[in-house]
This record gives C-alpha cells, sequence and structure tokens, in this order.
C-alpha cells in the first residue's frame, strides 16, 4: 500500500505503509474547484476560479 498526504491524516509512522512516485513522475499538486448547481452567482465564482487560475496571479 502507498500514501501521499500532506494534511496528516495518513498514518506515516506505521512502517507498513510507503510513499511511491512512478517512474513517469508525478503532479506536484492538484486542487480541484467547482461551482455547485444550487450557487447564486455563477458568473462570480467563473470569475474567481479564472482569477485564480491566471499564471501571473499564481506564478
Amino acid at each position: 500500500m502507498s500514501c501521499a498526504t500532506w494534511d496528516g491524516w495518513c498514518p506515516t509512522d506505521d512502517k507498513s505503509i510507503g510513499f511511491v512516485v512512478p517512474e513517469e513522475g508525478s503532479d506536484l499538486w492538484t486542487d480541484t474547484m467547482v461551482i455547485l448547481k444550487s450557487s447564486r452567482n455563477k458568473e462570480a465564482a467563473h470569475a474567481f476560479i479564472n482569477h485564480v487560475l491566471d499564471a501571473d496571479v499564481h506564478s
């Protein structure tokens, strides 16, 4: 079993759990953002996501 985590939920002191990075490499970071179907202001939500993902903003 392999485990990759940053928030501490995985008991990394357990010697039976290892961390494996594939030979091909791995993502440095992955986040997700969603806009709920029930959101009141979808236009603002899209604008926020576009802002956060802008290369000049998150570089």
